[in-house]
């Protein structure tokens, strides 16, 4: 599956997590690199909540016309052996288009710490 070219309708791409944390501004620029890729513009809905699982739900119940894509971090990677249940399949409902990016995550402590 690709994102459709549709005219004048907009893509919507659903993100897991509040306006102006770090994914949310990856998955602008990201919105912002598809837009000018495809000439059609690309819309960033910020869906938070419940483990990730909001957007997840949305996208998974939305018409499959390439129109509807799912900015999916770790979070949603994980849910499954987080939640009983799921209102969704993540292996079966969704189609998976690219990769656009990978982060480091370190962890740190203070220096004398018997941790």
């Amino acid at each position: 599956m690709t994102v459709a070219h549709a005219g004048t309708r907009c893509a919507a791409a659903s993100v897991s997590f509040p306006p102006g944390g770090a994914t949310d501004v990856f998955s602008r620029a990201t919105g912002a690199e598809i837009t000018k890729s495809l000439g059609q513009q690309v819309v960033i809905e910020n869906r938070p909540g419940a483990g990730t699982t909001i957007a997840a739900d949305i996208v998974a119940k939305a018409e499959p016309d390439g129109h509807t894509l799912l900015l999916l971090t770790n979070g949603n990677a994980v849910s499954q052996a987080l939640f009983k249940s799921l209102p969704y399949d993540p292996v079966n409902d969704f189609a998976m288009i690219s990769t656009v990016g990978l982060t480091k995550l370190r962890t740190a402590g203070w220096q004398n710490c018997d941790v």
